[in-house]
């Protein structure tokens, strides 16, 4: 349950997730390193900025843990990028977007794999237990990836559609 603060009231926020979430343990922290501390999947979220100060650095992620980031690279140093398997949704998308020289100039210069990669198994996923793995998100991608599975999952249930070889 979320910790109640000194006045003793529960922000709407935090009773939506209570309600939404009833099996899950949600943890307030009053800076980002406690945050991440110990845990083992972090999804930051914060403004997209074209100049960030990314209050994340290298060594904060434990071994073996998922970064997510939402917040294009706002959230996380490149250097605490750089000490992970760097990911991400679409891999061309990305670098074109990084070619316009607002976004992700702190990305690694070798980016894994994209989400259809591992989705496909063209790509290993984790090769060695404890190796840290940072997915950056642009959200297109990955909004496609659900709304396919969704036609496909149709498709199926309505008996249309056509199987083609790969």
């Amino acid at each position: 349950m979320p910790s109640r603060p000194a006045d003793g009231l529960i922000a709407v926020q935090d009773i939506f997730l209570l309600v939404q979430f009833p099996k899950l343990e949600f943890r307030i922290r009053p800076t980002a390193t406690e945050i991440v501390a110990d845990t083992d999947i972090v999804v930051t979220a914060i403004p997209i900025l074209a100049h960030p100060s990314p209050p994340l650095h290298e060594g904060l992620l434990k071994k073996g843990a998922l970064a997510i980031s939402l917040d294009y690279d706002s959230a996380w140093t490149s250097a605490a990028m750089g000490e992970c398997v760097f990911v991400c949704d679409d891999i061309p998308q990305l670098i074109e977007t990084r070619k316009h020289g607002v976004y992700f100039s702190g990305i690694p210069d070798e980016i894994h794999a994209d989400l259809s990669g591992l989705a496909a198994g063209t790509r290993p996923g984790r090769t060695e237990e404890g190796q840290k793995f940072f997915s950056m998100n642009m959200g297109i991608a990955v909004d496609d990836m659900v709304v396919a599975r969704l036609v496909y999952d149709l498709a199926r249930q309505r008996g249309i559609g056509r199987m083609l070889p790969l």
